[in-house]
């Protein structure tokens, strides 16, 4: 009996270790660092998708936004079928401290903006991450991290609200972004 023992709680370990280590949905199995360890560092946004709608007591109009690495496109629908096109780079540093800095390159002009970042949610769960700096900024807002491995990072968000602007009620505002970043 006692050739089985040691086996046994060397697996029994193993699959505490593994199972504990995962919090977002597509995080590593095993990960032997931190969740604020594997989010320190610098970020460039790979890639995004998203969709927001304005419904008010005057018009509905739908953007969908897509960035592939470079091209940054938002498509506008049904009213205008405007298309805007921009070449764009985004990269985040996040720093022990709580430090933030995201410098955006739109199309030739650089906009670097400073602020905090933050874990929302308890510490044991580490889920829920409030970026601050330009409220302008794409990264800003509060993220659900979906994926954080030593290489990756996926935030997601989806809000609604209502709000009224120039005497136009929205009755809906939602939100649903994707952002992919990649360690540098």
């Amino acid at each position: 009996m006692k050739k089985y023992t040691s086996p046994l709680i060397a697996l029994a370990c193993l699959l505490m270790l593994t199972t504990g280590c995962k919090v977002g949905a597509d995080d590593p199995n095993l990960s032997l660092t931190s969740r604020d360890a594997r989010l320190l560092g610098n970020w460039r946004l790979t890639s995004a998708a998203g969709y927001d709608s304005l419904v008010s007591n005057v018009d509905i109009e739908a953007r969908v936004t897509k960035f592939d690495g470079t091209q940054l496109t938002v498509e506008h629908t049904p009213t205008t079928g405007l298309i805007e096109t921009n070449t764009v780079q985004i990269d985040m540093v996040i720093t022990e401290g709580g430090d933030l800095t995201v410098t955006e390159n739109w199309d030739g002009e650089i906009v670097t903006s400073a602020g905090n970042w933050r874990w929302v949610d308890t510490d044991r769960d580490k889920s829920e991450l409030s970026l601050g700096g330009d409220p302008g900024s794409i990264t800003a807002g509060t993220w659900s991290v979906t994926r954080l491995a030593k290489k990756e990072l996926v935030l997601n968000r989806r809000t609604v609200s209502t709000y009224a602007t120039q005497g136009i009620t929205y009755d809906r505002h939602v939100v649903a972004f994707e952002l992919k970043f990649a360690a540098e």
